[in-house]
């Protein structure tokens, strides 16, 4: 079974994506898909168990979006069974304005020939979308879930790593210069390539304009 292969071919980490209950995670990522995670998730813990084996360790990766913020802390405190996780990620959702959009165009043009930034456009959102969000709310149900998995032994990251209602404000307001952990560059070039759908290899595991 492909669980088995999992187990037998041992990634130190296989990420699962899943957004929220069955309803709202369906919603956003297609019908069926939530009971086939939870399956898949179910039999590589149960191989690995009979097994004797340590990996794949099991992570969860979420990316909060207007849909799904208000469940965060439903879904990953009576959802989930810790037990079979070792790490979980909660990102909110990734976007970039229009006049981002543009810089980011007018430099892949400038230094590297790209023409078209397709990948890059696609995340193009004004940052209104996100006026409904409860930022006070989500802030609350982040620290909740970060501290059920420190009690359960299990890793959490976050992105913004601080957990703060006017540092997730500023990021939903893309007011991201007044955030309080804004990185100055990005190091993923540097420690990591990835291979798109495509079979491009590219220095960016967000926007695969760019490509080596």
């Amino acid at each position: 079974t492909d669980a088995e292969s999992l187990v037998e071919a041992a990634p130190t980490l296989l990420w699962v994506s899943l957004d929220g209950p069955e309803p709202i995670n369906n919603a956003q990522r297609g019908a069926g898909v939530y009971q086939r995670v939870m399956r898949g998730i179910a039999a590589v813990h149960r191989v690995k168990t009979a097994r004797g084996s340590v990996f794949p360790r099991l992570g969860i990766n979420c990316t909060v979006t207007p849909l799904n913020y208000s469940a965060i802390e439903e879904f990953f405190l009576g959802c989930l069974d810790m037990t079979m996780l070792s790490a979980v990620s909660i990102e909110l959702q990734s976007y970039m304005t229009a006049g981002r959009a543009r810089q980011y165009a007018d430099t892949l043009n400038l230094e590297f020939g790209v023409s078209s930034t397709p990948y890059a456009d696609a995340y193009v959102r004004d940052p209104s979308v996100f006026a409904g969000i409860d930022v006070e709310d989500l802030t609350h149900q982040l620290k909740r879930v970060s501290e059920a998995c420190a009690m359960n032994g299990v890793r959490f990251y976050s992105q913004p790593r601080t957990l703060e209602v006017s540092n997730i404000r500023n990021y939903f307001t893309a007011n991201w210069d007044a955030m309080s952990d804004r990185r100055s560059r990005c190091g993923v070039p540097w420690i990591a390539a990835e291979i798109s759908a495509r079979g491009d290899v590219t220095p960016c595991h967000t926007f695969y304009d760019l490509t080596i």
